[in-house]
């Protein structure tokens, strides 16, 4: 079923999403780098396209809510201090059965802090605080919080290691 699913990678064009998207279109998926504009969605979907010659579904660029809505899969991939309103400006667009990944993990650097140090968000967890923001039936998947962007966006390299996933929908 992953297959034949769009997935939408929301903040694409950062490091983190932008590494997840190179390595799901290297695995055959469909695609699609979502932006807060639409512009710099395609540019980074040209720029995921152009490190992957030859991809039987070239990757697609848009504005965030364009991407979800035509998103079985979302990826949001955006740092803590845009959590809330990137959450805000999708949840209306989102698939009713979607299942959505959140990838956030609070560090005090939203803040002003040290990039070690964790923020304890008014939800509990970042996950908890995107459930609270997203519309009942969205099921949410909190993980990949251990793998970094400079090792998803090394195609040479492969990922060594396992990725953790928690969520409440089993």
């Amino acid at each position: 079923m992953l297959a034949s699913m769009s997935i939408a990678i929301v903040g694409g064009t950062g490091d983190e999403g932008f590494g997840l998207a190179l390595r799901l279109a290297r695995a055959g998926r469909d695609i699609i780098i979502g932006s807060r504009s639409d512009e710099k969605g395609r540019a980074a979907a040209a720029r995921a396209n152009d490190a992957l010659p030859g991809l039987d579904t070239p990757v697609r660029g848009m504005a965030n809510e364009q991407a979800v809505a035509d998103s079985d899969l979302v990826f949001v991939t955006v740092p803590f201090a845009g959590q809330a309103d990137t959450y805000r400006s999708i949840k209306d667009s989102l698939k009713p059965d979607a299942v959505l990944c959140d990838t956030t993990t609070p560090l005090a650097t939203a803040v002003g802090g040290r990039p070690w140090q964790v923020l304890t968000p008014w939800a509990g967890s970042a996950a908890e605080q995107a459930k609270a923001l997203l519309p009942k039936g969205i099921r949410l998947v909190s993980g990949f919080h251990t793998v970094g962007a400079e090792p998803l966006q090394d195609l040479d390299r492969p990922l060594a290691g396992d990725v953790l996933l928690c969520g409440d929908d089993a």
